[in-house]
């Protein structure tokens, strides 16, 4: 998902860019976040009670930028710097919040 909305920021910060293309670019974030929901509410089926929790940490970070931007539903809107600052600070979370949860994926692999 980080990736999916650095680019859409991307995009939205390039006057070069073409408007047309903003709509599909958003529309994938929107499927990003809807894999991180599904993500999510599956990990305590298969995850650590640590996984799990951190799983819905971001999951409820990605809703909380979702709810305040309304960038993610695909539409294709001019943003604010505010929200545009949340959006980028949410892609930074999800970069950091990745290491962990993939080393918790293999120990519980078992791959060290």
């Amino acid at each position: 998902m980080a990736q999916r909305i650095d680019i859409a920021t991307t995009f939205l910060e390039d006057p070069a860019e073409d408007p047309a293309v903003l709509p599909e670019v958003w529309e994938r974030v929107q499927t990003a976040h809807l894999k991180v929901e599904e993500f999510a509410n599956e990990a305590p089926l298969y995850a650590s009670a640590d996984a799990s929790k951190w799983s819905a940490d971001i999951r409820d970070a990605v809703q909380d930028v979702a709810n305040k931007t309304k960038a993610f539903d695909g539409a294709s809107r001019t943003l604010t710097k505010k929200q545009i600052d949340l959006i980028e600070r949410l892609s930074e979370k999800l970069v950091e919040a990745a290491n962990p949860l993939a080393m918790e994926a293999r120990r519980h692999l078992g791959i060290r």
